[in-house]
């Protein structure tokens, strides 16, 4: 049988097992098959039927949904298809800011980009999986994330909806206009001294510049090295 051309090639949409669940069921696979083996005195009270039953579901499981690697010219054909998928479900794609901060309208647009892509997002991942069991995606794909579609989410798009009415409120942050003067704060020696001499500028420390507020606490320090020195 030939392989599919690149205009044929359709991957199909059940979904094939990821290497976590394939990990996870070769154990289970494997702990069944122990109890079926063990002998009487042992596996007594269990039911052989029951446990049968299950480990033939399993090796079904197994054989019909573990991803197989593409061979010969499938897997051009199969690669090809993976990058139309790919331009096709980041098209309107909800973008990170949108997902972050869900502004008005942001669930909607997601549902309805969810809908209209299920299919294709489907048959992409289990590409993606065939092409991971088969060692032909870059060094970076690993067990989690290979099939993941948020590596192809925009930061941002033309298509971003409007952040006003966000209902995830960003947070912001406010710094100082460019050539300002370093912070400046008082010590409790410098508080309580200020207090002392001119209570009135005391209270008004919070509204001075810090250019302004460094120069009251320079002449704050000669005072109280003065005081020192006295005593």
């Amino acid at each position: 049988m030939s392989a599919p051309s690149l205009q044929e090639f359709r991957e199909t949409t059940k979904p094939l097992l990821r290497p976590d669940q394939l990990a996870e069921m070769e154990d289970e696979k494997r702990r069944l098959q122990s109890v079926l083996d063990a002998p009487p005195y042992i596996a007594s009270g269990v039911d052989r039927v029951e446990v049968g039953r299950q480990l033939r579901n399993l090796k079904k499981q197994l054989e019909t949904q573990t991803p197989r690697p593409y061979e010969g010219g499938e897997k051009d054909a199969a690669v090809k298809r993976e990058t139309e998928l790919r331009e096709e479900f980041t098209r309107g794609m909800p973008t990170q800011a949108e997902m972050r901060r869900s502004p008005a309208g942001a669930v909607d647009k997601h549902t309805q980009w969810e809908r209209r892509n299920k299919a294709a997002i489907l048959e992409w991942k289990n590409i993606r999986r065939r092409l991971f069991m088969g060692g032909d995606l870059s060094e970076s794909a690993g067990d989690v994330d290979h099939a993941n579609i948020e590596m192809y989410r925009p930061r941002s798009a033309s298509h971003e909806l409007d952040m006003y009415g966000e209902q995830i409120v960003g947070r912001e942050y406010y710094l100082p206009p460019p050539g300002a003067a370093l912070p400046v704060t008082m010590s409790q020696e410098q508080s309580d001294m200020l207090l002392r001499v001119d209570p009135k500028l005391h209270g008004k420390m919070t509204t001075l510049s810090n250019a302004d507020r460094a120069e009251v606490l320079s002449q704050v320090d000669d005072l109280i090295a003065k005081e020192k020195n006295e005593k």
